[in-house]
């Protein structure tokens, strides 16, 4: 694959979303596993995509050791003030249409970018392009697990080159915003849940020296969530609660560790709850037992030099069509832009 083909276009987000692979221009791409396996399908648009604002950054000639010596990351031209987002999905199936329209909403120029092209970003070319080209990486996606009908499901380690982008680009402060299902990434990979504080497992696991079971989940949950820090950039304009009908999830959060920024009354218990090993694998588990969770459902954090968001609702049209959730993303991303804009 060329660079100019793995990368998105870069642009405002239309209705329709597009992102460049290979072939023709795709709409609305289907979430396929981080190994490039579709689960579902779309049709390709005729239309191509236009190209925006700056340079690609592989036009300009950095290599990773050259940005570290100088201790700086080389820009293109950021007259554009609206936030530039590289906003990454595939590993697990997602509405498209609402998520579209969640993507439309934003005040920001966002790149949708699918798994495996995605990969491409988490190399040592790629972590400049994310450095020079977007001020936030977007987190939609969950890479490392392969799932397998009425099987256990299949868990990957990321690569050296993985591992290795991400260390470079938490050392270089990249803003990080995670969503929903992207705190399952990597499991084998105990530094991606100190990225974003927690992780949701699909199989018992070992976390911090501590044994899990299993995490849970219930869906279409109808829950009130209360703001815990109202004055944080993050949740201006939120009422001090709404409500939003969401999945749940049952699964460790570090929560000492982040400034909680929104709660939820949700259940947090077993009782409410079904067990992700055994979902995977269609079949029940009533044995199956896990310890409450915690009622944080937006937090932030550093790690490393990067600032870290996390909102675990996003499961589809009943968060992406919702204004208060709308508005949590949108600012999140403004914030987040922000800080790295400083750092310039």
């Amino acid at each position: 694959m060329t660079d100019d083909a793995a990368l998105t276009e870069r642009r405002k987000h239309p209705t329709a979303c597009r992102v460049r692979t290979d072939g023709p221009v795709q709409v609305n791409p289907a979430c396929p596993s981080f190994d490039g396996t579709k689960s579902q399908g779309v049709e390709p648009s005729t239309r191509s995509a236009p190209r925006r604002g700056r340079p690609y950054a592989h036009e300009v000639n950095l290599t990773l050791g050259v940005m570290g010596r100088l201790g700086y990351c080389a820009r293109v031209d950021i007259a554009d003030s609206r936030p530039r987002v590289a906003w990454l999905v595939g590993g697990h199936p997602y509405d498209a249409a609402s998520l579209g329209r969640l993507l439309d909403s934003l005040d920001a120029e966002v790149s949708l970018i699918t798994w495996p092209t995605a990969g491409e970003m988490f190399t040592p070319s790629g972590v400049i392009r994310l450095l020079q080209d977007f001020d936030v990486l977007a987190l939609y996606d969950m890479p490392g697990i392969r799932f397998r009908p009425g099987e256990s499901p299949e868990f990957v380690a990321p690569s050296d080159d993985i591992v290795a982008a991400w260390s470079a680009l938490t050392n270089r402060g990249m803003p990080v915003l995670g969503l929903h299902h992207s705190i399952a990434s990597w499991p084998t990979w105990p530094g991606f849940a100190e990225i974003l504080k927690g992780r949701f497992h699909y199989a018992p696991a070992r976390l911090r020296g501590v044994s899990y079971p299993d995490s849970g989940y219930a869906m279409n949950v109808k829950q009130r969530f209360d703001v815990a820090m109202p004055d944080h950039p993050v949740c201006v304009g939120l009422p001090t609660s709404f409500e939003l009908t969401d999945e749940t999830y049952q699964c460790p959060v570090f929560d000492a560790e982040v400034a909680v920024l929104i709660r939820t009354n949700a259940p947090r218990d077993d009782a409410h709850h079904t067990s992700a090993f055994a979902a995977v694998r269609r079949k029940s588990d009533p044995r199956w037992r896990h310890s409450p969770a915690s009622d944080a459902v937006a937090w932030t954090h550093s790690y490393g030099a990067s600032q870290v968001v996390y909102l675990q609702p996003g499961e589809g049209p009943e968060s992406f069509d919702n204004h208060w959730y709308r508005m949590l993303v949108n600012n999140a991303v403004k914030w987040l832009a922000e800080l790295q804009r400083r750092r310039q």
